[in-house]
């Protein structure tokens, strides 16, 4: 299966609200709400609001329960947040994500916003959403950081041309203050952190993530890099929906920054 990440993909967000007008003004609505309360900066405040109880509703199978309704509660958190920061949004290229597994980059990690989207290369990163489920393709990774200095990330996956829809990982929340220790910590008890569990997949090169701690290892590097290297960061225009190749990922309608490895050096 062959790596993508000549532009940015349609996000998680755009799958959320495929009717951008409607998206707005239910997007309006939670704001109003959320800012008449004095504000909502966690998964369990916003759950409790009454436009976004509607909303669950509509987003969540009706034959689904339980952890079902924390992912979506999770999507619609952490796409609220992102749209409301201004729906920052970076690309990683696959020579960076490379880079970035083999080391850490050196500098301390630093958000950039407040909340964002990480879009990794289609298809280089993978997960097993539960024993004995079909691997799958990890999108990339939804941040906020709350008031309280609490990290909360949302793994996003299973993004695909031939099928609707698309998965969602919670990971545990962390404190920012830890991002730091996240850039050496050694993950996995056994093997190598990032290496696939894919078969075959060391022939294409391939990585899996397997614990929270190799998605907030990941996220932090990614932070630290683009924070050491500016000059590695640059802003991009959506790639034209008209010139996207029949069998190619849809394109994202949002502009975006891609971290690339052209000042890799410090």
């Amino acid at each position: 299966m062959p790596l993508h990440d000549d532009y940015a993909r349609i996000t998680p967000f755009e799958l959320a609200f495929p009717d951008p007008e409607e998206g707005e003004e239910l997007l309006r609505r939670i704001t109003a709400e959320a800012d008449e309360q004095g504000g909502v900066d966690d998964l369990q405040a916003f759950m409790h609001l009454g436009s976004v109880t509607g909303w669950l509703q509509r987003l969540r199978p009706a034959e689904e329960e339980g952890q079902g309704m924390h992912q979506y509660a999770s999507l619609a958190f952490h796409t609220w947040r992102f749209h409301r920061a201004g729906r920052p949004f970076w690309l990683l290229e696959t020579a960076t994500a490379r880079y970035l597994v083999d080391g850490a980059p050196g500098g301390a990690p630093k958000l950039p916003a407040e909340s964002g989207y990480l879009q990794l290369p289609q298809h280089l990163f993978w997960v097993e959403p539960g024993p004995g489920e079909t691997p799958e393709s990890v999108d990339g990774l939804f941040w906020h950081r709350s008031g309280g200095g609490v990290l909360h990330v949302l793994l996003a996956m299973g993004i695909r041309p031939d099928r609707a829809g698309l998965g969602v990982v919670p990971v545990a929340d962390a404190p920012w203050t830890d991002a730091p220790r996240w850039l050496e910590a050694e993950i996995r008890p056994d093997g190598d952190d990032f290496e696939t569990t894919l078969p075959g997949g060391e022939l294409e090169g391939l990585y899996s993530l397997e614990a929270a701690g190799e998605v907030l290892k990941l996220l932090a590097r990614a932070l630290a890099y683009r924070a050491a290297h500016p000059g590695a960061e640059t802003a991009r225009e959506p790639h034209p929906e008209e010139e996207t190749a029949d069998d190619a990922p849809r394109p994202s309608r949002f502009p975006y920054r891609r971290l690339t490895l052209a000042d890799a050096s410090p």
